[in-house]
């Protein structure tokens, strides 16, 4: 299965679901193992949702999507920093020119 593009097996993510404890996110992928999906899209909030539970200690086999999920959520917080700052540079330059 794929989570996040990074290939997880079938027996990684039933162990994932199990470590989320019966949540949403543990639901979508005990339906996404149970339906043979083999890929499972995961919102920001999934994302950082998996991070957590494996940030005290991922087992081998979801090490790698914890790694991929990091680094996703690195490039996503760093955008947005960039974002935010373009709009308050623009805002800037807006309330300047009107003075």
């Amino acid at each position: 299965m794929i989570l996040s593009g990074s290939p997880v097996r079938t027996d990684n993510v039933e162990l994932l679901a199990s470590m989320l404890e019966g949540d949403e996110l543990a639901v979508k992928l005990e339906r996404a193992v149970a339906n043979k999906n083999s890929l499972v899209a995961l919102s920001l909030d999934d994302r950082r949702r998996i991070v957590a539970v494996l940030a005290a200690e991922a087992p081998w086999g979801l090490a790698e999507l914890q790694s991929v999920l990091v680094k996703q959520l690195k490039q996503h917080e760093a955008h947005a920093a960039r974002t935010r700052q373009a709009l308050d540079q623009e805002q800037f330059r807006s309330q300047r020119e009107g003075l």
